[in-house]
């Protein structure tokens, strides 16, 4: 059996703004990026390509040229990337 599943709360990621007219207890959608945990936990590493930690891993080069070629224009927020269709 699996476990039951639960809300996850962590602190906003320094950089990264909610989408506007966004208030407490709305929803909203964003990429993320995740890893398997060894224990075969899902690990949350990114929103919308800005890490949770300022650690650096050596394994994350591939990670960083697969963002550099699918990441929208710097400075664009989420909802206008989804609007040109680069998310």
């Amino acid at each position: 059996m699996s476990k039951k599943s639960k809300a996850l709360d962590f602190a906003i990621p320094t950089g990264f703004t909610p989408p506007e007219g966004s208030a407490p207890g709305d929803s909203f959608e964003a990429v993320a990026t995740f890893y398997l945990g060894k224990d075969g936990s899902l690990c949350l590493k990114a929103v919308d390509g800005i890490p949770l930690s300022n650690e650096k891993e050596d394994d994350d080069k591939e990670a960083e040229v697969f963002q550099e070629k699918s990441a929208p224009e710097a400075g664009m927020s989420f909802q206008q990337a989804v609007q040109e269709g680069m998310a």
